[in-house]
């Protein structure tokens, strides 16, 4: 048996098999931020559906059936379905899901549980100069430390400080698009 020297391989020589795996990774990550940015109409649909099922025959602070009963009312859904719908609604705020506990719905302009603590945070955060005018807010180390996603941090959980005057939705900010907080003299006085 004979052996032969390990031979170098110059960068131009290197095996091409990683460069065909990066490429359909890439595209791969294109196709799917495409589709993430444009919702399934399926989707779409069964969080109509229920939306407005929640909508016609239940006010704020009413608990929602359960999963098999809201189905059934529903009639058109599967649970699948209903539940993928209800994780939505909880992320934009509308309603309280939590699978081991009864689900309500909340009021318009209501703050979601889950998000007292940081609510409370950012404020507090604001007012000692820790967060300043013109800063754009860590969405996502927010999100890491009180156990949030970074859509629910900036969809529902900011709402409330967007609304308050203390906190801007930018398009085109000086670190791109996200949440600003805003100038002193924007804010509302607080008495």
């Amino acid at each position: 048996m004979t052996s032969q020297a390990p031979t170098s391989l110059s960068p131009s020589a290197a095996p091409s098999r990683h460069r065909s795996r990066t490429t359909p990774v890439v595209a791969d990550l294109a196709s799917w931020q495409a589709r993430r940015s444009q919702p399934d109409p399926a989707r779409a649909a069964a969080l109509d559906l229920v939306r407005q099922h929640i909508a016609s025959t239940l006010r704020p602070g009413d608990r929602l059936p359960s999963m098999t009963a809201l189905c059934q009312s529903i009639g058109m859904l599967t649970e699948a379905e209903t539940r993928t719908a209800l994780r939505t609604l909880n992320d934009l705020g509308e309603i309280l899901h939590n699978p081991r506990i009864r689900s309500r719905v909340l009021a318009p302009g209501e703050t979601h549980p889950h998000d007292t603590a940081l609510v409370a945070a950012i404020r507090v955060r604001v007012r000692s100069g820790h967060y300043r005018a013109g800063q754009a807010l860590p969405t996502g180390l927010l999100a890491a430390e009180f156990g949030l996603t970074p859509e629910q941090v900036t969809v529902r959980a900011c709402r409330e400080l967007v609304r308050d005057g203390l906190m801007h939705h930018s398009r085109r900010g000086p670190h791109g698009p996200g949440l600003y907080i805003c100038p002193q003299r924007e804010r509302p006085s607080s008495s």
